[in-house]
């Protein structure tokens, strides 16, 4: 199961997550499952939903890609443990407050190499960073990842363990 947490508008990039799914169910046993977690945010969100959903039906993956809606914060870390990855595709970011909660749960982060991205995901280590928008690249991140899923997991959490408020406040 991939995941995608956050605002659904178009600066977060969520069709290179769905874009990969195809490649993928091409290339695994088991059919991949996207679960999308977020609503529609902003002046153009609802767009964006609705052409993320004209997507997974021209790609033919509508049964695959799960749109969750929002989800009260206190339900978000049994999604992220239950996924084998959580894919950032966001041209632009902050921080990245998804992929430290996501690595916090022991899940490794496929992700654009953005914002506050590099100091949140160790390359190669706790997930990937993309420095191009490429879903073909994506796949393969995933498929590295379910070989060695729980070596990716555990560096997930000592990654995410390096940020406390404690350091913060430091």
């Amino acid at each position: 199961m991939l995941l995608s947490v956050g605002r659904i508008q178009p600066l977060k990039g969520i069709d290179l997550a769905i874009r990969a799914v195809p490649v993928l169910a091409s290339k695994l046993t088991e059919s991949p499952t996207l679960v999308i977690v977020g609503g529609a945010s902003g002046p153009k969100g609802g767009e964006e939903e609705d052409k993320l959903k004209r997507l997974t039906q021209s790609l033919g993956v509508s049964d695959l890609v799960h749109f969750a809606g929002p989800q009260p914060h206190e339900l978000l870390a049994t999604f992220y443990a239950a996924a084998d990855a959580l894919i950032v595709g966001s041209h632009s970011e902050s921080f990245g407050l998804t992929a430290l909660e996501a690595h916090a749960c022991g899940t490794p982060v496929i992700g654009t190499s953005v914002g506050g991205l590099p100091d949140v995901v160790d390359h190669g280590s706790s997930g990937f960073l993309l420095a191009e928008r490429d879903h073909h690249v994506v796949a393969e991140r995933v498929m590295q990842i379910m070989e060695q899923r729980a070596r990716y997991r555990s560096r997930a959490i000592e990654r995410a363990a390096r940020f406390s408020w404690k350091k913060t406040a430091a």
